[in-house]
């Protein structure tokens, strides 16, 4: 007999990913349009970059619920559906690997200009960054070539932890950095 198929660990993530990330695009959009209404006389390049990044977010969104549907409805009732992968998954890939370094390299610059031109912190989250997107690529290369998901996962698995965790430490790092660079600021304008 073949033994009972438990959707919730593999199904039930996916669904609860894809609802999460439906929910962060619609703060995305919200957020662009308000920018949009509050700073209509910004800077053509950054209005550009702000429209550019939402138009990417809408296509990872429609990428991951795609990737959705094609698990859990077109391969309903057939858990081999869940060693395929859509290329839509890995177009998602694409798109997250564009739109982070896009980001932390703006938020880098703001770095570079709160810290009255220290270049050392831009720098490495610049290469970093650089380093994230190339590695979101050859993510998204190997991910259309594959054929069995688990094993892509198996083999490539040390990749996306890579890309993550690269992307998490610029965060962090432009975090910090902002941080400490606007409160060593206050303090200065509070002596004054």
């Amino acid at each position: 007999a073949v033994p009972p198929f438990n959707a919730q660990p593999t199904l039930g993530a996916l669904f609860i990913g894809v609802l999460i990330s439906c929910f962060l695009f619609g703060i995305v959009t919200l957020q662009t349009y308000l920018y949009y209404r509050k700073f209509p006389e910004d800077r053509a390049r950054l209005k550009i970059m702000v429209a550019f990044v939402c138009v990417f977010e809408l296509a990872h969104c429609i990428c991951v619920c795609h990737a959705a549907y094609y698990m859990v409805i077109i391969g309903y009732g057939n858990p081999s559906f869940l060693l395929r992968s859509p290329n839509t998954l890995s177009l998602a890939i694409i798109f997250s690997g564009i739109i982070g370094p896009i980001v932390q390299v703006f938020f880098a610059e703001r770095v570079r200009i709160v810290s009255e031109g220290n270049l050392i912190i831009p720098i490495f989250c610049w290469t970093l960054s650089s380093l994230r997107l190339t590695l979101s690529l050859i993510a998204a290369g190997k991910g259309l070539e594959m054929t069995n998901l688990a094993q892509f996962q198996a083999k490539w698995e040390w990749l996306l932890t890579a890309v993550l965790s690269i992307g998490v430490a610029v965060d962090l790092v432009i975090a910090a950095s902002l941080c400490y660079y606007l409160t060593k600021r206050k303090a200065q304008s509070m002596e004054r």
